[in-house]
Formats: C-alpha cells, sequence, structure tokens
C-alpha cells in the first residue's frame, strides 16, 4: 500500500513530463526568407480568428532587428469586411531564429514557433510549445499533399492533434490577392 501511494505519483508525475517535452523547431531559419507574404493554408481553430477566411499574415524586418507582423482576415466571407491586427515579433532563439515571441499589444503576447519550413521557403509549419495552436501556411492559397502529409507527419511525431485541423476558406483563383480553395486536399 506504501509503495502504490509513492509510485502513482511519480508514473503521473512522469506521465505530464512526456507530454510537455520540449518541442523541437526548425534549424537554420533565414528570418529575411521567411519575411513577407504567408496565406494560412489550415489552423486550429481559436477565438480570435473565429469567422476568419481567407487569412493573410505579413512579416516585415525592421531596422531593430525584429518582424513587423500584420494579420488580416476577412470576416464571414471573401467578399466580407477585413479584419486586421498589427504587432511585432522577437526572435528568442538567436541560434536557429525559429522560435519568435509576438505581441500585439498589453496583454496580448504569445510564442510563435517555426517548426518547419521547404527549403524553397514556399510552405511552413508553425505551432506553440504547448502544442494548442499550429498553422500550415503558404505563399500561395495551395498546398502540394507530399508537403501536407510531411506536416502533419512532423506535428503528429511532435505531439499536436492534427485531427483539430481546419482547412482556411480562401477566395477563387481568379482573385488577384489569392489562389483556390483546397477541394481535394486531405489530412492523414
Amino acid at each position: 500500500m506504501g509503495m502504490t501511494r509513492i509510485l502513482l505519483p511519480l508514473a503521473l508525475l512522469l506521465a505530464g513530463c512526456a507530454a510537455h517535452a520540449p518541442l523541437g523547431t526548425a534549424h537554420g531559419v533565414d528570418l529575411v526568407r521567411y519575411a513577407g507574404r504567408w496565406h494560412e493554408i489550415a489552423r486550429f481553430p481559436k477565438f480570435y480568428e473565429k469567422g476568419c477566411v481567407a487569412s493573410v499574415a505579413e512579416y516585415t524586418p525592421t531596422s531593430e532587428g525584429t518582424l513587423r507582423v500584420v494579420n488580416r482576415c476577412r470576416e464571414g466571407a471573401i467578399d466580407g469586411p477585413e479584419r486586421s491586427v498589427r504587432g511585432t515579433a522577437t526572435v528568442v532563439d538567436p541560434v536557429d531564429h525559429a522560435r519568435l515571441k509576438v505581441s500585439f499589444g498589453p496583454g496580448r503576447e504569445g510564442d510563435y514557433w517555426i517548426l518547419d519550413v521547404t527549403d524553397d521557403y514556399h510552405n511552413a509549419l508553425v505551432g506553440t510549445p504547448d502544442r494548442d495552436s499550429l498553422w500550415i501556411l503558404g505563399r500561395s492559397t495551395r498546398i502540394e499533399q507530399t508537403v501536407l502529409d510531411r506536416f502533419t507527419a512532423v506535428a503528429r511525431e511532435r505531439g499536436f492533434d492534427v485531427s483539430r485541423l481546419v482547412f482556411t476558406p480562401q477566395p477563387p483563383p481568379e482573385s488577384p490577392d489569392f489562389s483556390s480553395t483546397h477541394p481535394s486536399i486531405r489530412v492523414p
């Protein structure tokens, strides 16, 4: 009985540690190449993105070594009113430049960790160390199935529940700012 009292809490403690193992990130991210416009291909649903479609993020390097961040989306429909928020991303990982802290004002900051990025910087996988947020980003609104498979495998291996991913609706291909939606894409 006494040994059970000791072993059970120890087992629960170890299980909790495994659930929060350190989250690996991409190596050697070139933030100059990373800068620019990214379309949100898919995400974990979040209250602050409720109703968002045609979501886009733009990152611009500043002379202070940070990135200016502008997140935009359309409210409720492709032609709905635009909603945006501006912030600043600061690198907190001076070696690989993959861990950033993004601030959108007092009390509105969070982690932004680049988990994987394709060699051509055309697609990126971004998440948070608590594994509660995940985004798949692209320079266009289309993603190749092989890249999606790669990103979902990486996310799954790092403890994300990829079944939570939802695809972000995007305007039709003839729109000047965006490509197409994702009718044939599947999450493995």
